[in-house]
């Protein structure tokens, strides 16, 4: 009776959450077709409003069902309201494998890459490509005109080409100051968000630091992370380390300091809390013992201080210090050269630049003695 009881219950706590299945193949092979994406992980993923999800490439099944699972470069829209796919673009399948990626008006074919979106924009960045090498490339996809255009093309940005190619480091300039020049190192893994005005976040992945090239040396975790100003095009290096493969600094459990320091990792997950502060969990990276595994520590990045600024908080408040500092100097060497004299019995204070200089316009001042 007892047994029967278990079961009874065990069978009632299957059936707690209704679900639906609302289409795609139950065959372990499914191939792309004009009106469904084929089975494939690793894709990017962009939730537009509420229903709507735009979903780029991965590694998977294109339209050749002969062939192993391949990097794939197609661009998927699936209407929530309607429940059904849309192909917006073929990408490189079945017949046209030969593409010229880096002078093509399309993204080259890839996993773990970083996909965001505001507005009308969605932003592809990075990627696991052929030979496991690390991307760096940006590209632009327009929702409305349905056009693919790369960052140069799309801001007018006048970038070093060499960035366009696998396994480039990052060039982080100054913190906080957005450039041409500026762009995340090669990664795969990273994970993005949008703020209140629409810029782009990433965090971290695994790829190459500001001194490590992934196709010379072997890739490491990444604890950075960049802003994208989606207005002008550029890149802004908020925080984080230049340096791969740190480990995390924990400081005091739920206070907000900035001497604490997210360790590296890669396909961590993020969420926001409001558009003030984003959530970070998990990923694979470094625990505080620097042993590689699986993580499961949450952390909260306030990015408040930087939004409408261009300039983070503790950066302005560098240049504040150094301003105070040079303004003190100045009012020491004012007083310093400004003297105090009494000469020949005169309790008179004089405030002069000098003695020769005094000497020289004391006739000036009435007094010739």
């Amino acid at each position: 009776m007892k047994s029967m009881l278990v079961m009874c219950f065990a069978i009632l706590d299957v059936w707690a959450q209704e679900v639906a299945w609302i289409a795609g193949s139950p065959a372990s092979v499914s191939i792309s077709s004009k009106i469904y994406p084929g089975g494939r992980s690793g894709v990017g993923i962009w939730q537009e409003g509420i229903n709507n999800v735009w979903l780029f490439g991965g590694l998977g099944i294109s339209d050749n069902p002969f062939e192993s699972p391949r990097l794939l470069n197609d661009l998927w829209y699936f209407n929530g309201s309607s429940q059904t796919w849309h192909q917006v673009h073929q990408g490189a399948v079945f017949d046209s494998t030969v593409v010229e990626y880096r002078s093509s008006q399309i993204p080259r074919p890839r996993q773990l890459s970083a996909v965001c979106g505001a507005g009308n924009i969605m932003v592809v960045f990075g990627g696991l490509a052929e030979e496991d090498l690390a991307l760096g490339d940006l590209w632009v996809f327009d929702t409305v005109t349905k056009e693919w255009q790369s960052q140069e093309q799309a801001y007018n940005v006048q970038r070093n080409k060499s960035h366009i190619q696998p396994g480039q480091p990052g060039v982080y300039g100054h913190l906080g100051m957005p450039t041409d020049y500026n762009v995340p190192g090669c990664r795969k893994g990273g994970v993005t968000w949008t703020d209140a005005n629409n810029y782009l976040w990433l965090f971290g992945g695994e790829g190459c630091d500001t001194l490590t090239p992934s196709d010379t040396s072997s890739s490491v975790l990444l604890t950075d992370y960049w802003c994208y100003n989606t207005l002008i095009g550029r890149w802004e290096w908020i925080g984080g380390s230049k340096e791969g493969n740190k480990p995390p600094i924990f400081r005091q459990k739920g206070k907000l300091t900035y001497s604490a320091l997210i360790g590296g990792r890669t396909e961590a997950a993020a969420w926001k809390k409001n558009d003030n502060a984003v959530y970070l969990f998990g990923g694979m990276g470094h625990n505080g013992t620097q042993y590689y595994c699986y993580l499961n520590d949450l952390w909260l990045i306030n990015i408040s201080e930087t939004v409408g600024l261009g300039v983070p908080f503790p950066v302005l408040y560098g240049f504040g210090l150094v301003f105070l500092g040079i303004f003190l100097v100045l009012c020491l060497v004012v007083i310093g050269v400004y003297v105090y004299d009494c000469s020949k019995g005169n309790r008179t204070p004089e405030w002069r630049l000098g003695s020769r200089d005094i000497a020289r316009y004391r006739h000036l001042l009435g007094n010739d003695s």
